[in-house]
This record gives C-alpha cells, structure tokens and sequence, in this order.
C-alpha cells in the first residue's frame, strides 16, 4: 500500500513540476511568436509582397486566359484526330474478326 501511494505522490509531484515547466516554454514560444508577427519588417514585407501580387495578377490571368483560349482551339481538331484513330482501329479489329 505504501508504494502506491509514492508511486501516485510521485506521479503527482512531477506532473505538476512537468506541466509548470511546460508552461513556461510554452509562454516562452508564444512570445517570441508574438515579436516575430508584430516585427515592422516583417509586415513591411507582407505588405510588399501583397502589392507585387496585386500589380502582377492582370497580367498573369491574361496570360493563362490565353494559354486557355489557345489549347480550347485545338480540342477539335484533337478530338477528331482521336476518334478518326479509334474508328480505324475498330474497323481493323472487324475485319480480323470477321476473316
């Protein structure tokens, strides 16, 4: 009966020892966090990186607007080309069947 009860004091006392430590770093990380995020260069760079992104976006969907018009335009003439080679090979096979 003894030992249980130092095994469960024990568990006890480093359970809060460990929480309280843990507490610490954890309080620890959050601050440095905090400096990061808060950090005038940083923003500054976040907010620079936004501009870049707005001013660059027209011409970037432009450019994937015509790469998309340009492959559309070519669908047909694709489309045809594929069922032209399923055709043959189904009157191919056809044949060789009904030889």
């Amino acid at each position: 009966m003894k030992g249980k009860v130092l095994i469960v004091v024990g568990f006890g006392v480093g359970y809060l020892a460990g929480s309280a430590s843990g507490r610490r770093r954890y309080e620890q990380l959050k601050s440095k966090a905090n400096e990061v995020l808060n950090d005038p260069q940083l923003k500054k760079a976040v907010k620079d990186a936004g501009a870049f992104v707005a001013d660059k976006a027209p011409g970037f969907a432009e450019a994937v607007q015509n790469v998309v018009v340009d492959t559309a335009k070519k669908v047909p003439e694709k489309a045809k080309d594929a069922a032209a080679k399923v055709r043959e090979g189904a009157e191919d096979g056809y044949n060789k069947a009904s030889s």
